[in-house]
């Protein structure tokens, strides 16, 4: 006889346990897919929960039970036979049950994702995975961290990215999509992160491998991932200085038009646009949709949110952090160290260490230099 096993759902991120307030079927009663059956009262709410199938109800609990999250508190079987209720939990055969069986609290399966675990893989304390079990997969697989891709004669650029946070993703892809290079890892200081993956690519170790790995000629070229700008300029400057190298990396959907030169370690992420005879410096972060007019003047070390547009014959500093929707007027100059909120339009030239906050007037404050 099949039948399926109902757990208890997650209402809350931050609770594990419910009460089985009451039930609102018998145990026998023949309820139709959608039928609420029961409440359960977390701290906050009392919810109402329906039958995920079709079939005879048959209780696992009583009322007022304290019942985890993700432990099975009913049974729908196809045929009306109390006896499938002891069957169930005594892990005997019965179709469905062996797959319905084994399930998972909410914060699991939030933690499985931010580490990108199938929780199929998580062994179970319990009847069903919890949090702690998905902590100790994670240290299982830090002693199991995938080697880096080995030196080979293909032509793909060998690209180790420094930095597994948001950023991450969006350079890989860029990477991935490019016929000229290839990701062979990810470096963070994050502990959490080590032994995962990040968009399909491993977490090697923290940062100081990074000589070993270069030594062991792991990879050929660095690339950052994180925002933060003063970060960002130390590393660049401190490893260029080491002699290492960084890429640039360019999003297949980026266009570069002629007579434009780059630095190193700038990234062009989907759709952005380099017009002709501009000139960039390094280790620049360009989002989605950006675009720099031609005969613009890019430094070094700057960040751009998606959809800053400029003119033609703009000129822009050192450690500038622009938000996003960003226009700026042609033959402009922004002074290095300044931020630029989103939804600015700037119409005039705007000087060092310049914080510009508001459309009226740029409400410009001048920060004083570090």
């Amino acid at each position: 006889m099949k039948y399926h096993l109902q757990a208890i759902p997650q209402v809350s991120v931050n609770e594990d346990e419910v009460i089985l307030a009451q039930w609102l079927r018998n145990s026998g009663d023949y309820v139709e897919k959608r039928t609420a059956i029961c409440e359960i009262e977390t701290s906050k709410a009392v919810v109402e929960v329906e039958a995920e199938a079709a079939g005879y109800l048959f209780h696992l609990m009583p009322q007022n039970s304290r019942v985890p999250v993700g432990r099975p508190f009913a049974v729908l079987a196809e045929e009306n036979d109390p006896t499938v209720a002891d069957r169930a939990l005594s892990g005997g055969k019965g179709g469905e049950a062996a797959a319905s069986a084994r399930t998972h609290t909410k914060k699991a399966e939030l933690l499985a994702k931010k580490h990108r675990i199938n929780l199929a893989e998580v062994p179970a304390s319990g009847g069903s995975v919890q949090e702690a079990d998905v902590l100790k997969f994670l240290e299982t697989r830090k002693e199991a961290t995938p080697p880096p891709a080995p030196r080979s004669n293909s032509f793909r650029e060998r690209l180790l990215v420094l930095g597994g946070g948001f950023g991450a993703p969006h350079i890989i892809d860029a990477i991935m999509r490019s016929e000229k290079q290839c990701v062979v890892g990810i470096l963070d200081d994050n502990d959490d992160l080590l032994g995962t993956l990040v968009a399909g690519q491993p977490v090697l170790g923290p940062l100081s491998m990074l000589h070993k790995l270069w030594k062991e000629g792991a990879f050929d070229a660095l690339i950052l991932s994180f925002g933060e700008i003063r970060r960002r300029k130390e590393l660049f400057d401190e490893l260029t200085a080491q002699g290492l190298k960084f890429a640039n990396v360019v999003d297949k959907t980026a266009l570069i038009h002629t007579e434009v030169r780059i630095g190193s370690g700038n990234v062009l992420l989907a759709n952005s646009r380099i017009g002709a005879c501009s000139v960039l410096g390094d280790n620049n972060f360009l989002s989605a949709y950006v675009n720099l007019d031609h005969h613009n003047v890019l430094g070094s070390h700057c960040t751009f949110g998606p959809g800053v547009m400029s003119s033609g014959r703009v000129t822009i500093g050192d450690n500038i952090r622009f938000g996003t929707g960003i226009f700026i007027e042609p033959g402009l100059s922004i002074g290095s160290n300044s931020i630029v909120a989103s939804g600015i339009v700037l119409t005039s030239p705007i000087p060092e260490y310049a914080v510009v906050k508001k459309q009226q007037d740029y409400k410009i404050k001048v920060r004083i230099p570090e």
